[in-house]
């Protein structure tokens, strides 16, 4: 009837849309953005074949099961249907303590087991040529407009894990762009960058953990080791020349592990749930003989869960912590670390606390009181609280905690996630000033909470809470 009273013949009508149609097709055809290949690389999603398994769940009250008044069920009866629900799902993840193979951790298609296992035998070749690198030299400014140009393109993100990502770092070297992540769920997710051929497509999965796994780092001078901290309480080394997932802790108490750092590269320190932290020598074989002492630092008060440890980078006596309580504190290891030489006050939470890499003078911290902090810590027993600014820290339950992060090899730079519109990546200089949004709106839709910058490459790093990694780059070629 609409149509007679315009007057508009239904042959005109039906040839308009088949024109559209035909439009749409080729738009998404010549459309570089659309979810084409780069934009699916990586982690696929399980498919509904993948689930058939599994045990469906069934109802109760139509089961005529439990205890049935008026039509539902009791309370008692849905708390014990669930918990049984609960334990049975547990069963099956368990995984359990002691060395791992990582074959029996790998969480791809075993018919691209050889294709993964190549590639961790050559990472071998990539740590000895790592040449020195001198990107605290660039004067800010020069280095400032080259985070200008640093962009996402099509073949620079990819979904890594197939959970929200907790923790993230770049494998040190310039032969070859690499980066590993670690999730909700206990995945661990290796990123050959620069590979794309392969059933893989550069992205090799494991499960090392079965809860999130909120640290993770490449260890110093034996970088085909690999550190994951989960909150399974404990933690694993993936030796990626032999395939093994080696457990060099397992907390004695159960208790839930929140944070490691290196105080060299055998020795490194574990903060826990209770507040206090653990010393272990990675060169203990035996594990009971690389257990070292455990120090109350934050201890004293309940419910107080370490959330980040630094050591000073040219006094390896003195440690920073950040904890639950809002307490930043300075400790002097030589000690029984039951007095701090120093604290920092916070309103609430503190999630990460960190020395500038190079010299140690600076701190900056993380708060959920929506503030970024910069002190001046030339002298320790006198640091001085430089800026304070806003910051929209109060991510919810659903995004990860944000973090400020050092430029690994300079200390006038901190990289700091954002939920500004556009999406982007935020970096700062050494007073709290802004230099640079990074911003790809064409790739970028989502909030990125862990972010990091690789140590030798001017390339930054963005994971989400789906899995995926944004790479900001001006080229991804390595150094030869």
């Amino acid at each position: 009837m609409i149509l007679k009273w315009f007057n508009v013949p239904y042959s005109t009508i039906y040839n308009s849309l088949m024109l559209l149609a035909s439009w749409s097709h080729d738009l998404s055809a010549t459309n570089p953005y659309h979810a084409g290949a780069c934009g699916r690389r990586g982690v696929k999603k399980r498919k509904a074949n993948d689930l058939e398994g599994l045990p469906s769940r069934k109802s109760l009250r139509l089961q005529l099961q439990g205890d049935i008044k008026d039509g539902s069920l009791s309370f008692e009866a849905l708390e014990q249907a669930s918990f049984a629900a609960a334990e049975r799902e547990a069963e099956a993840d368990i995984i359990p303590s002691g060395p791992l193979q990582m074959i029996d951790a790998y969480k791809l298609e075993q018919d691209i087991w050889d294709e993964t296992k190549l590639f961790l035998g050559s990472i071998q070749n990539f740590r000895s040529k790592t040449p020195s690198s001198n990107m605290n030299l660039i004067p800010l400014d020069k280095y400032q407009s080259t985070l200008e140009e640093l962009k996402v393109t099509e073949e620079s993100y990819a979904k890594v894990v197939p959970s929200r990502i907790y923790s993230m770092e770049f494998y040190p070297s310039t032969t070859s762009v690499l980066i590993a992540a670690g999730d909700r769920d206990g995945y661990v997710g290796i990123w050959d960058i620069l590979s794309s051929r392969g059933a893989s497509e550069g992205v090799h999965l494991f499960r090392p953990h079965q809860r999130p796994i909120n640290c993770l780092s490449f260890r110093p001078y034996f970088t085909h080791h690999l550190l994951t901290t989960s909150y399974q309480g404990n933690v694993r080394s993936a030796d990626l020349q032999n395939l093994v997932f080696e457990e060099v802790y397992h907390d004695p108490d159960d208790l839930w592990i929140t944070y490691h750092t290196f105080q060299s590269p055998h020795t490194i320190l574990i903060g826990r749930g209770d507040g206090s932290v653990t010393l272990v020598d990675l060169r203990g074989h035996q594990k009971q003989k690389g257990y070292n002492a455990i120090y109350p630092c934050h201890s004293s008060k309940r419910a107080n869960a370490v959330k980040s440890l630094c050591f000073h980078p040219l006094k390896k006596e003195l440690l920073l912590t950040a904890s639950r309580d809002g307490d930043v504190s300075l400790w002097d290891i030589r000690g029984k670390m039951t007095k701090p030489v120093t604290t920092l006050p916070h309103s609430r939470i503190v999630h990460s606390a960190l020395f500038s890499p190079l010299t140690g003078k600076r701190i900056a911290t993380t708060c959920t009181d929506n503030h970024l902090r910069l002190y001046g810590s030339e002298d320790p027993g006198k640091i001085k609280l430089l800026r304070s600014w806003y910051h929209d820290n109060n991510t919810g339950r659903f995004i990860v905690p944000f973090k400020l992060k050092w430029h690994p090899q300079r200390d006038d730079v901190l990289f700091s996630p954002s939920k500004l519109f556009p999406r982007r990546i935020e970096a700062w200089n050494s007073e709290g000033m802004l230099l640079s949004n990074l911003i790809s709106e064409d790739h970028l839709q989502s909030i990125c909470s862990i972010v990091c910058h690789h140590k030798h490459l001017t390339i930054v790093a963005g994971g989400n809470g789906s899995g995926r990694i944004y790479l900001f780059h001006k080229g991804l070629k390595p150094i030869s």
